[in-house]
């Protein structure tokens, strides 16, 4: 099975993302320093949690925690603090943007290696049994959720997000 039969538009969704955040820093670049790009990506706004490279840390972490932990059944199946790759592992945006690929580059191995049938077989997740479908559409929906929040951190610094081709 590929992601594109069950979300079709979620690879494209990912596609757009990185595409526009490699814009962005190419934009970024024409005017500022590396150290300044570096920066973009690292702001967190007064009163709040995350910054971009956070936020797509974090977006790998639930990637990789429901692929990895819950339906390949991995172990340790311990939630990271903040539910965070460490920003020490993944200091610069390339890096985290690397990170996030990686991640990805698993849930497609993962999602070859399902069935019709495992879709709905449930797994132990959250507290609960849940099947894997509904953890796959949680992948989907989490990135949805934090792409909005990366494009409003863009925007709080004068920036525009990238721009949607459809």
């Amino acid at each position: 099975m590929k992601i594109a039969d069950l979300y079709p538009y979620w690879e494209r969704e990912r596609d757009m993302l990185f595409e526009g955040l490699d814009q962005v820093v190419q934009t970024l670049g024409q005017t500022m320093t590396p150290d300044e790009v570096e920066r973009v990506f690292d702001w967190i706004p007064g009163g709040g949690r995350r910054s971009i490279s956070d936020t797509l840390r974090h977006m790998a972490y639930v990637e990789h925690y429901i692929t990895e932990k819950l339906i390949l059944d991995r172990e340790p199946k311990d939630i990271l603090l903040g539910s965070l790759f460490p920003k020490s592992d993944y200091p610069k945006h390339a890096d985290v943007l690397k990170l996030m690929h990686d991640v990805h580059a698993t849930t497609v191995i993962c999602y070859a290696g399902l069935t019709t049938a495992d879709l709905k077989r449930e797994v132990p997740a959250f507290r609960r049994k849940l099947p894997i479908e509904r953890l796959l559409w949680s992948i989907v929906q989490e990135e949805a959720h934090h792409r909005g929040q990366v494009y409003i951190l863009l925007r709080m610094q004068g920036i525009p997000p990238p721009q949607r081709r459809d």
